[in-house]
């Protein structure tokens, strides 16, 4: 045998010989004390031969396949030879040459139509004589072919199994082909059973029977089991098909007789391809699965993330089409990261913060989760609720794992900053300590230090020690009334009662129930404890969602917040029974409106609901509701005064 003159073929020398690939494992077959044994199938001939090596490793090759595969067919084993191709074309002696023609075997065809032991079983062939074929076999597959591809076109669709196939199919089994076949979208047996007005049974007969006929068409022509092999090979364990049909054009040359292309015929002809949504596989769904992740446990790092690359390595993919993969199969890609399974709210914002490898603000994560189902609100929560997210600045959040200081509210940061100093501090170095280390503005900071628990005096800031007196009188608060020893507060349910959250009172009302800065208050309900808090600068009432669950409540329905002796209460703001005026004014205070009322009486009434003195008069009754804003309930006294 004689260095080859043709180029060294590039392909993987398991896709140019298949039977290769089962020798991944061993035992070696170039040499007993290779380091990690066949390492080499994971190259290609043109990587690993040359002159020097060109024959023993041929001969090698040969040996091991005569020793274990005598009983094969060499073509299934061969399959990317030429057709057709002279036995004088092959490597081989003028001796051995002359006793395999005698045998009536002078062509590449005739040859890859036996086995070792057939061979074996001619007249005059002995085992030396099928080693040298053998070796000429490999070294005839290890070489590039001059084929453009076009030659091969040509004697697929002239090949006589595909034209005696079309010739012999008759309309249903036409439609069984088109339909469900070679449909990238199959019809159930029954649809085309009763599209066809056959049994479902007898569909599955067809179908069978055609498959084995596009079975034995693929297994008889020596070009479509080489594209076989160059298909399996690229598609290990999947490829986009697009990039198949680029990569091999015979896979996209088209059969006019079927209307499908060779790669049709070729994934319903072998049970090694299968197609689905734009990607050709050459394994099981199960195996690919198993594979994927393999692969994203192996290489999976902090906050679940995996490098696209590493999948795309392990696939034999280009990232994008790995990307495109993972996607299809329910996993979230994130730039070139994976997230490692099922990912919730907080898994992709740690994601993104892990990735950014900095603070990132509310906006810019919002905008990184753009093409992800997730509300604002959902962001909102768990950036508050997720142990493994801080927040780092006033705007700005954080991984917990790097150990990020947790910003505090400014209210926080001075009350922790006055501890320090023994209760008293410059107002301007507790500006200059909480402006160097978050980005909170100076007027913020003498706001905070201002109000609430703190005072100030003379740009010295200190807790407060008098009783904290609110900003704004009852008599001002809009929508706040006196029922004797009952206070009601008239609100509408918002996002905030319907989550659970707490929300803010007005300064009035938290000075009539006791709340203030550092004096929180729980009131006995008729559904439990309900607590009041005093946050930074204003009062809080917390979570309301079982009355609003419990009255059946739904956003924008008008509601009181009531407090009494006997504790605290939610009810629904009933409408007024009549178009009476006196009717409706006391429906918007709550109150009972059957007992009849004289003017004088009524306008008591309303006063003292107002926190009013008792001898205040109708215009300043009105002129109380419309400095309030209540221009609704202002009109209906005035025409109820008169």
């Amino acid at each position: 045998m004689t260095p080859p003159v043709k180029r060294l073929s590039k392909t993987a020398w398991t896709m140019l010989l298949p039977w290769l690939d089962e020798y991944r494992a061993g035992p070696s077959i170039l040499a007993p004390d290779e380091l990690i044994p066949n390492a080499w199938l994971d190259a290609n001939p043109s990587a690993n031969l040359n002159p020097a090596n060109f024959d023993p490793v041929c001969e090698r090759i040969a040996a091991r396949y005569v020793e274990d595969r005598a009983d094969r067919t060499l073509a299934d084993d061969f399959p990317t030879l030429p057709a057709a191709t002279p036995l004088t074309a092959f490597d081989i002696d003028r001796h051995s040459e002359k006793v395999l023609q005698d045998n009536n075997l002078a062509t590449s065809d005739e040859i890859l139509a036996q086995s070792v032991n057939r061979l074996l079983s001619l007249p005059q062939v002995d085992r030396p004589l099928v080693l040298d074929l053998i070796a000429a076999l490999v070294a005839e597959a290890t070489r590039t072919q001059q084929d453009d591809g076009s030659r091969s076109g040509e004697r697929i669709l002239s090949g006589p199994g595909l034209i005696e196939f079309v010739e012999s199919i008759d309309e249903r089994e036409r439609v069984i082909l088109h339909d469900r076949i070679f449909a990238s979208r199959p019809q159930t047996q029954a649809e085309l059973a009763k599209q066809l007005g056959l049994s479902r049974e007898r569909v599955n007969q067809l179908d069978r029977h055609l498959r084995r006929q596009l079975a034995e068409i693929v297994s008889s022509s020596v070009d479509l089991r080489r594209l076989l092999a160059e298909t399996v090979a690229l598609a290990d364990p999947v490829a986009d098909a697009g990039r198949v049909a680029h990569t091999l054009p015979l896979f996209a040359t088209e059969i006019p007789a079927l209307r499908v292309s060779v790669g049709q015929l070729l994934v319903a002809g072998s049970d090694q391809l299968s197609n689905a949504d734009e990607w050709i596989i050459s394994r099981s769904p199960a195996q690919i699965e198993d594979l994927v992740g393999d692969i994203l446990d192996d290489n999976t790092g902090d906050e679940a993330l995996v490098p696209l690359r590493a999948v795309a390595s392990g696939l034999h993919l280009p990232e994008p089409e790995a990307a495109r993969w993972l996607r299809q199969g329910g996993f979230t890609v994130w730039g070139d990261h994976v997230i490692n399974g099922p990912a919730s709210t907080g898994d992709l914002i740690c994601a993104i913060l892990s990735i950014a490898g900095a603070p990132r603000t509310f906006d810019e994560i919002v905008a990184d989760l753009a093409g992800e189902p997730r509300s604002q609100s959902s962001v909102r929560n768990t950036l508050v609720t997720d142990d493994r997210i801080v927040k780092t600045d006033r705007t700005t959040y954080g991984l917990r794992r790097w150990g990020t200081e947790q910003y505090l509210p400014v209210h926080r940061q001075v009350a922790h900053l006055l501890d320090a100093a023994g209760g008293r501090m410059a107002i301007a170095d507790l500006v200059a300590q909480i402006s160097e280390k978050y980005d909170v503005t100076e007027s913020s900071i003498r706001a905070y230090a201002g109000a609430g628990e703190f005072v100030m005096h003379d740009d010295v800031v200190t807790r407060r020690s008098e009783r904290y007196v609110p900003r704004k009188s009852p008599a001002k608060t809009r929508f706040l009334y006196r029922d004797g020893d009952t206070i009601r507060w008239a609100t509408t349910v918002g996002s905030a009662h319907l989550k659970g959250s707490a929300f803010n009172i007005p300064s009035a009302l938290a000075g009539l129930i006791g709340v203030g800065p550092g004096n929180p208050v729980q009131l006995p309900s008729r559904l439990g404890p309900q607590s009041f808090m005093w946050v930074s600068v204003q009062a809080r009432v917390g979570t309301i969602k079982r009355f609003v669950a419990d009255l059946g409540l739904a956003q924008h329905d008008p509601i009181f917040l009531e407090f009494s002796p006997e504790g605290f209460d939610i009810k629904r703001q009933e409408p007024g029974q009549t178009s009476d005026p006196v009717d409706q004014i006391f429906a918007l205070l709550g109150r009972d409106s059957k007992r009849r009322r004289n003017t004088q009486s009524l306008r008591a009434e309303l006063a003292a609901s107002l926190f009013l003195p008792g001898g205040a008069d109708a215009d300043t009754v009105v002129a109380t509701l419309r400095h309030r804003k209540e221009l609704e309930l202002a009109e209906l006294v005035s025409t109820a005064l008169g």
